[in-house]
């Protein structure tokens, strides 16, 4: 038990994508915050470490994946998923909203950017979100 213990431990402070496979993130733009979706995969070991000890474990992961972003929590966390609200994303000028791009501490197979009116912005191997405007 203690050498599952160290081996675990050790992967999970590592902060590599090496155990975790980022799958999709989905950005739902509200005015200025935006709310995050993310689904990903877990190595065996690291699933069977999850399962054991808690999902709360992936949080820092999670928490460097977005650490561009000044203002954010992790409002849900699983296995294989997470929701993410993040705030003052976006400023308003005249009548739009201006998002900046922003680094991503990793890769992401799929990003989707959907803004307010139901637009979809779809991006492949994102390691960064794309900047873009949408109505007030």
């Amino acid at each position: 038990m203690s050498l599952l213990w160290f081996s675990a431990s050790n992967d999970l402070i590592s902060y590599g994508e090496g155990y975790i496979h980022f799958k999709q993130v989905t950005m739902r733009f509200q005015d200025t915050d935006v709310l995050i979706s993310m689904s990903y995969d877990l190595d065996m070991f690291s699933s069977m470490y999850i399962f054991l000890f808690g999902s709360h474990n992936l949080e820092p992961d999670i928490d460097n994946f977005f650490s561009d972003f000044d203002d954010f929590e992790v409002l849900e966390i699983d296995r294989n998923n997470a929701v993410i609200f993040a705030r003052n994303v976006s400023r308003i000028n005249g009548a739009y909203y201006l998002y900046d791009s922003h680094e991503l501490n990793g890769t992401v197979d799929v990003l989707l950017m959907v803004l307010p009116n139901g637009d979809t912005n779809s991006f492949i191997d994102a390691s960064s979100t794309e900047a873009t405007f949408y109505d007030v």
